[in-house]
Protein backbone atom coordinates (compact mmCIF):
# COMPACT_ATOMS: atom_id res chain seq x y z
CA UNK A 1 0.00 0.00 0.00
CA UNK A 2 2.52 2.52 0.84
CA UNK A 3 4.94 1.77 -2.38
CA UNK A 4 1.58 2.22 -4.29
CA UNK A 5 0.69 5.52 -2.58
CA UNK A 6 3.67 7.06 -2.25
CA UNK A 7 4.50 6.67 -5.88
CA UNK A 8 1.15 8.54 -7.02
CA UNK A 9 2.07 10.79 -4.46
CA UNK A 10 5.58 11.46 -5.93
CA UNK A 11 3.74 11.67 -9.64
CA UNK A 12 1.97 14.66 -8.22
CA UNK A 13 -1.08 13.88 -10.26
CA UNK A 14 -3.63 12.21 -11.51
CA UNK A 15 -1.88 8.85 -12.64
CA UNK A 16 -3.03 6.35 -14.86
CA UNK A 17 -2.46 1.98 -13.63
CA UNK A 18 0.27 1.91 -16.47
CA UNK A 19 1.66 5.09 -15.20
CA UNK A 20 2.06 4.43 -11.36
CA UNK A 21 3.55 0.40 -12.68
CA UNK A 22 6.64 2.26 -14.80
CA UNK A 23 7.22 4.62 -12.13
CA UNK A 24 7.26 2.25 -9.06
CA UNK A 25 8.57 -0.71 -11.33
CA UNK A 26 5.56 -3.04 -10.19
CA UNK A 27 3.51 -5.27 -12.66
CA UNK A 28 0.80 -3.71 -14.15
CA UNK A 29 -1.76 -6.57 -12.96
CA UNK A 30 -0.21 -5.62 -9.08
CA UNK A 31 -0.98 -1.77 -9.73
CA UNK A 32 -4.55 -2.58 -10.94
CA UNK A 33 -5.28 -5.05 -8.39
CA UNK A 34 -4.07 -2.62 -5.81
CA UNK A 35 -5.64 0.59 -6.77
CA UNK A 36 -9.00 -1.72 -6.89
CA UNK A 37 -8.52 -2.83 -3.38
CA UNK A 38 -7.00 0.88 -2.03
CA UNK A 39 -10.48 2.27 -3.36
CA UNK A 40 -12.66 -0.06 -1.96
CA UNK A 41 -10.71 1.23 1.45
CA UNK A 42 -11.39 5.16 0.52
CA UNK A 43 -7.55 5.90 0.15
CA UNK A 44 -7.78 6.18 -4.02
CA UNK A 45 -10.51 7.73 -6.21
CA UNK A 46 -10.67 6.80 -9.99
CA UNK A 47 -11.71 9.58 -12.99
CA UNK A 48 -12.49 8.40 -16.09
CA UNK A 49 -10.04 10.21 -19.00
CA UNK A 50 -12.67 12.28 -20.85
CA UNK A 51 -11.02 11.49 -24.10
CA UNK A 52 -10.44 7.96 -23.95
CA UNK A 53 -13.04 6.30 -21.66
CA UNK A 54 -10.98 3.29 -21.37
CA UNK A 55 -8.38 4.81 -19.68
CA UNK A 56 -8.93 6.14 -15.76
CA UNK A 57 -6.87 8.00 -13.44
CA UNK A 58 -6.03 8.04 -9.74
CA UNK A 59 -6.10 10.69 -7.67
CA UNK A 60 -5.04 9.68 -3.66
CA UNK A 61 -7.58 11.05 -1.68
CA UNK A 62 -7.55 13.17 1.32
CA UNK A 63 -7.57 9.86 3.33
CA UNK A 64 -4.58 8.07 1.37
CA UNK A 65 -2.61 11.08 1.88
CA UNK A 66 -3.23 10.79 6.05
CA UNK A 67 -2.42 7.61 5.80
CA UNK A 68 0.71 7.85 3.91
CA UNK A 69 1.34 10.80 5.96
CA UNK A 70 1.09 9.10 9.50
CA UNK A 71 3.21 6.09 7.88
CA UNK A 72 5.93 8.18 6.74
CA UNK A 73 6.40 10.23 10.20
CA UNK A 74 6.13 6.78 11.55
CA UNK A 75 8.84 6.08 9.46
CA UNK A 76 11.08 8.97 10.62
CA UNK A 77 10.59 8.86 14.18
CA UNK A 78 11.27 5.01 13.85
CA UNK A 79 14.66 5.42 12.15
CA UNK A 80 15.86 8.88 14.63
Amino acid sequence: MSRYCGALSRLGRPSSSGDIAQFSHLDYSQVSRAGYELSQKGLVTYTADKKDRRKSFLHLSAEGGRVLAAGLSGTAEADG
